[in-house]
């Protein structure tokens, strides 16, 4: 997370929910592919 904040510094309070949007999108998106991945895993097991 120190690195994401290093690259991408916290917005002004105007862009708040902006970014609380995208740190939701890749949340879903790693969520999203870690079940992808159990489910492929699961069915080639």
């Amino acid at each position: 997370m120190y690195l994401f904040n290093k690259f991408f510094p916290a917005p002004a309070e105007g862009s708040n929910k902006v970014f609380k949007y995208i740190n939701f999108f890749i949340i879903f998106q790693i969520t999203y592919l870690k079940y992808i991945l159990g489910v492929r895993v699961y069915l080639t097991d």
